[in-house]
């Protein structure tokens, strides 16, 4: 199967935005790689992405096999190492859900994450998004705060969005435990949600005291 994510052209943004799109894009590998610009038949600029095969997230949970409590860890990961290299470009997602993660090959361990047309700078209030877009997001997986007119939004409305994937994906009879770390993430009240350090520590403490080995796991808690 093969996965894309909803264009970037079909989003009338300036060609600032696609460049900082291209360059959150070039720093990490778990991100969705993308590659020339170009402009469409209406001149809006956009951004061709790499074709992706296999399913999203959302497929897999919904078609299976159900993801092994490793699978989980590695995703917890590689999303989590995402959304530190978009936060590092100062910029959030703001629509990490199930449907924008695909699997190469169906292995969440290479898990990329994609659809950057909601990208707000860090700290930016809600109502500065583009028109018509003020209530955008997946729903049931946008943080509260987001909705809230002039809320300024921090990296916790990523994690939100994470925790409620996280929860999404868990594996039947789960370790309690993966099930608490998400929840934490995914809190309502943002102010009782970690930051990333303390989101980063709390994966690696996880990963430890479960011994798992995945690969992707030990790669990123040793950042």
């Amino acid at each position: 199967r093969t996965s894309t994510c909803r264009s970037l052209a079909t989003i009338s943004s300036g060609l600032g935005f696609f460049l900082g799109i291209l360059g959150i894009l070039q720093r990490l590998k778990s991100l969705l790689q993308g590659g020339p610009l170009f402009r469409g038949q209406t001149s809006s600029p956009g951004l061709l992405l790499d074709l992706v095969e296999g399913p999203s997230l959302a497929e897999r949970l919904s078609d299976g096999p159900p993801l092994s409590p490793g699978d989980w860890m590695e995703l917890a990961a590689r999303l989590l190492d995402a959304l530190a290299a978009v936060h590092a470009s100062g910029r959030l997602h703001l629509d990490l859900a199930p449907a924008n993660v695909l699997l190469p090959g169906g292995d969440p361990g290479r898990a990329l994450l994609c659809d950057f047309g909601l990208c707000l700078p860090v700290g930016a209030a809600s109502r500065t998004r583009s028109p018509g877009l003020d209530h955008a997001g997946t729903p049931g997986f946008a943080a509260p705060e987001a909705a809230d007119p002039g809320h300024p939004l921090d990296v916790r409305a990523d994690l939100y969005g994470l925790g409620r994937t996280l929860l999404a994906a868990l594996p039947a009879g789960a370790d309690s435990r993966l099930h608490r770390f998400a929840a934490r993430l995914a809190a309502q009240d943002p102010a009782t949600r970690p930051h990333m350090p303390g989101a980063a520590a709390e994966l690696a403490r996880l990963a430890a005291a479960l011994g798992t080995a995945a690969p992707g796991v030990a790669a990123f808690t040793q950042h």
